[in-house]
């Protein structure tokens, strides 16, 4: 596969291009391709709105399954992989002088997970879970994660820090007083 995608660059670019696109590879990988961030997988892009789940295939046995429920290691997965696209946000606006920020939203729980489309099929997830961590990237702050009250138990479990940040009427969200 790696052969056949130096050619398909070599055919789309010229080859003084692309073998700077080639060289470059190992440098400029992205953060999914990090072990550590092996159970989160893209989804999908839209306009702005990055979304990607953790979680949708079995881990192997092992490391990952000790001491913790795996439902609750993808909750942390997703909370370190948003860290981490913050923290290289972080680095670009140093670099570039910019000053981009990030509105995160994350919930966890059962999706549907499938491939639509018969000309164009595409990977998507679909449920109310899905619905709900999108309206807390909607109603998020800036350069903030948020997450409902349900999840921000689980991820204080694992040390991170959580705020709360007042009450948020949700469609989707069942709210207990």
């Amino acid at each position: 596969m790696e052969n056949v995608n130096k050619l398909l660059l070599q055919n789309v670019l010229p080859l003084h291009v692309a073998s700077k696109f080639m060289g470059k590879a190992i440098r400029n990988q992205q953060l999914l391709s990090k072990p550590k961030f092996c159970s989160v997988e893209k989804i999908k892009t839209i306009g702005s709105t990055y979304m990607a789940a953790a979680g949708l295939s079995n881990p192997a046995i092992g490391e990952e399954r000790k001491g913790c429920d795996v439902s609750y290691s993808h909750v942390r997965s997703m909370v370190e992989f948003a860290i981490a696209l913050k923290n290289n946000l972080e680095s670009i606006n140093q670099q570039s002088f910019n000053s981009f920020k990030l509105r995160i939203g994350i919930n966890h729980g059962p999706v549907i997970a499938g491939v639509i489309g018969a000309h164009k099929p595409q990977y998507d997830i679909w449920g109310n879970f899905v619905n709900v961590a999108s309206r807390m990237d909607s109603t998020g702050v800036l350069d903030k994660i948020q997450v409902p009250e349900e999840t921000a138990q689980v991820v204080d479990t694992f040390g991170f820090s959580v705020t709360k940040g007042g009450v948020i009427t949700v469609k989707g969200e069942l709210n207990t007083d």
